[in-house]
């Protein structure tokens, strides 16, 4: 049994590799070649426990995370957790990992394909609403996923914003990092805009205007009462896709729309149709990208960074 820590998660990230990892579940995903019960919730107050088991004919597991919004205030990572990888073949425990690190990762890339399909030609900007782990991630995946130039950063908190900042200079090398005094500033400057937060209104300026003709890659909302997207972008849109088909249910990014009337299950596909096929999205036009997550884009990462991790010499052998 091997036992990977955040480091040995991270370290010497094969982006691109993590990316192809959520395409081959997206494809297992629609053809249907799995056992993913619904996700349960266990909400206390803000604090929320998610446990999300999945079985697939190579391997399955299951992540237990706990998401504790208050943490930032405190200086503490928002969510923590564990990953249990096991073989299909006997059930044995492959690995035991930091099942925080695993989200991280498997949600930026689930982000990067996102901008890999959607973007399109020529985008070169990108701006990140958030300041946290998930921020981080998503801002690193979105620029291996395309050839970006510039990166704009806003927060709430304008030092966890330079913070971040920093952090992402230390690991983009040429790319030059912003940091933005509002979102408005952020809008006008990207061409791409990815939101990670945990915030239950909406993060985005109800301002038409300055939302047309981007890409919206939102990563945070996942409850229902929750929601980062303002409702003046959805008679903008022009495609909307999800990761999962719970996705119109569990968040309040599309759920509150389709509500409300300002969007119609019609315009809604699952982003796995666009892999399976092999398509990209090349036109012009306001579109969105909507993720939840889901247990299987868990086991299929765990598993791609187990495989390295073995053939590496990483991680440490427990008995």
């Amino acid at each position: 049994m091997l036992y990977m820590g955040r480091d040995d998660i991270t370290g010497n990230m094969d982006f691109e590799g993590m990316m192809d990892s959520i395409e081959r579940a997206y494809k297992i995903y629609e053809s249907e070649s799995f056992d993913m019960p619904d996700r349960i919730h266990i909400s206390h107050g803000e604090d929320t426990l998610l446990y999300m088991p999945c079985f697939s004919n190579s391997v399955f597991g299951t992540k237990v995370i706990g998401v504790f919004p208050g943490n930032s205030s405190k200086g503490k990572p928002s969510v923590d957790g564990i990953m249990i990888l096991n073989s299909s073949k006997d059930g044995s425990i492959l690995s035991i990992m930091d099942g925080a690190a695993i989200t991280a990762v498997r949600t930026g890339a689930v982000g990067g394909c996102a901008v890999r399909r959607l973007a399109g030609e020529g985008v070169k900007s990108l701006g990140v609403i958030g300041t946290g782990t998930q921020a981080f991630y998503q801002a690193l995946f979105a620029c291996h996923a395309a050839e970006i130039e510039e990166v704009s950063i806003f927060g709430r908190s304008a030092d966890k914003a330079n913070e971040l900042c920093k952090r992402l200079r230390a690991q983009l090398g040429d790319v030059h990092i912003v940091q933005c005094k509002s979102a408005e500033e952020l809008l006008k400057k990207s061409d791409i805009v990815i939101t990670a937060t945990s915030a239950q209104k909406t993060v985005l300026p109800d301002n038409p205007d300055i939302l047309e003709g981007k890409l919206f890659v939102a990563i945070g909302s996942y409850k229902p009462d929750m929601r980062e997207l303002p409702d003046a972008l959805f008679p903008l849109l022009s495609n909307v896709y999800i990761d999962t088909d719970f996705a119109s249910e569990e968040s309040g990014d599309i759920k509150v729309p389709l509500e409300k009337g300002i969007i119609y299950a019609e315009k809604i596909e699952r982003f796995s149709n666009l892999v399976a096929e092999e398509k990209y999205v090349i036109q012009d036009g306001t579109r969105l990208f909507k993720s939840v997550g889901m247990a299987l884009f868990d086991i299929v990462v765990a598993k791609e960074i187990y495989e390295r991790a073995t053939a590496q010499g990483r991680g440490t052998n427990l008995k």
